[in-house]
């Protein structure tokens, strides 16, 4: 058996479509199957077209690991 949340729930999605044989059930809440497409969407247009989604461009950008070089640094980011 396999779960997912969040971005796990897709990964767990895609275990299943293409190694099925490594999976028994997979079990998800409020994450709902979407189809693998047959084109590449950026990063930055997922943010465009869901704006809540942003946090990723910062995330990709490299701006926290500038940012957080300090254990005390990287304790308040992660206790955000």
């Amino acid at each position: 058996m396999h779960s997912g949340h969040d971005w796990g729930a897709a990964l767990v999605y895609r275990i299943a479509l293409w190694q099925p044989q490594l999976v028994s059930h997979i079990f998800c809440v409020c994450v709902p199957y979407t189809p693998p497409k047959s084109t590449y969407t950026s990063v930055e247009e997922l943010a465009a077209r869901l704006p809540s989604y942003t946090y990723m461009l910062q995330n990709a950008s490299g701006e926290v690991e500038r940012a957080v070089t300090t254990p005390a640094q990287l304790r308040q980011f992660l206790s955000g």
